[in-house]
């Protein structure tokens, strides 16, 4: 039985012979040999191996084109006047790929296909659904995530904001720092957030106490510094934060912007002058004396026969305008305690004068 009406010899015939009049038989358009495959009510495309049209193109290799000019079956979809692309679930090529998929003409040049991963240097675009070089606005393109465009850079990436790339990388550049809460490369220290502090070794912003060995995380900055700001801040080693006094512990001493253990250049640890080194150790709220270790003790701890000199605030065997080590103080004094007197071969303050050398107690001098 012949099926199908040839409109040119005005014959039915049962096969239109498409590989020689270019005509296919469409059962939509009233089972006539057609040029172009009907649209509706599905749309159907020519199939030169059965010379028919049909709604699913049978080989693997081939895609209904609707925007061919004659609506065929074909291995490349039409990349003029715009790439089209091939969609390997419906067997159709589309203009715009579906949610999901991103057009791609690179990997193989002129031919476009609908793809869940873009080749290599190109990232899938969610607005326009296609392999683009550069993300759009507010987007980033990211190796990690299958090669997409993303808003928020995955973890172990972080996000350039510059129009240039807009790519989510391992390690930013130097002079930004990473924001772990953000995903971002930040090139302005007080951006790290969290009350992170923007450390240029790491490249990354980080909380205070994991700043980089010898830098300080700076609360007037916000970096990891080398060196604290301001006049109030000193660099804490043992916790790589600014503090404003040094730690009890360890036991640390603000020195040159630093807290060390050890005071250096004759230089002496005051507990009561706000934990620093200094010169002459304070007085008040009780006096203190500089010892042979470099801190600043009470004179009952200068030690065996040293005594506090007010003279020189240091602990020392007394001489000069002080001559005498008295028990009682632990000072240097001009004058004993009550029933002690200065014995000038010892140069201490002693309750019996040396009978040995024949020297007394004079209660007038109140030396020996």
């Amino acid at each position: 039985m012949y099926g199908f009406a040839n409109l040119t010899t005005r014959i039915c015939v049962s096969n239109c012979n498409a590989s020689t009049t270019s005509h296919y038989a469409d059962a939509q358009a009233s089972r006539t040999c057609v040029r172009n495959c009907s649209a509706s009510p599905f749309a159907t495309f020519g199939n030169l191996g059965t010379s028919k049209c049909v709604r699913t193109c049978p080989e693997s290799t081939q895609f209904g084109d609707p925007f061919h000019p004659f609506r065929l079956c074909m291995t490349t979809c039409t990349n003029f006047p715009n790439q089209t692309f091939s969609y390997f679930l419906t067997r159709q090529c589309v203009d715009v790929c579906p949610l999901g998929y991103y057009g791609d003409n690179y990997t193989t040049a002129g031919v476009g296909v609908c793809t869940t991963r873009c080749p290599i240097g190109y990232f899938g675009d969610p607005l326009s659904n296609l392999c683009v070089v550069q993300c759009p606005f507010r987007y980033y393109g990211s190796n990690l995530e299958s090669r997409l465009c993303v808003k928020t850079c995955p973890y172990g990436e972080y996000a350039i904001n510059l129009t240039s790339t807009r790519l989510c990388v391992a390690t930013c550049d130097d002079g930004y720092w990473a924001d772990n809460m953000t995903r971002f490369c930040y090139n302005i220290k007080e951006n790290c957030t969290n009350n992170t502090f923007a450390d240029p070794q790491k490249k990354l912003c980080v909380i205070g106490t994991n700043c980089t060995t010898l830098r300080y995380a700076d609360p007037l900055t916000r970096g990891c510094e080398l060196n604290c700001t301001g006049s109030e801040y000193i660099g804490d080693p043992s916790t790589n934060l600014c503090v404003t006094m040094c730690p009890q512990n360890p036991d640390t001493y603000a020195q040159y912007k630093k807290c060390t253990g050890t005071c250096a250049n004759g230089q002496y640890a005051d507990w009561q002058a706000n934990r620093t080194c200094v010169t002459r150790c304070s007085q008040t709220p009780i006096p203190l004396f500089g010892n042979g270790v470099n801190k600043c003790v009470n004179a009952s701890s200068c030690g065996t026969s040293l005594f506090g000199n007010n003279n020189t605030q240091l602990c020392s065997a007394c001489s000069g305008s002080l001559p005498f080590g008295d028990p009682v103080t632990f000072q240097c004094t001009r004058t004993c305690s009550a029933n002690l007197y200065g014995n000038w071969n010892s140069n201490l303050c002693v309750a019996t004068c040396p009978f040995s050398t024949l020297h007394y107690a004079d209660n007038i001098t109140g030396t020996c």
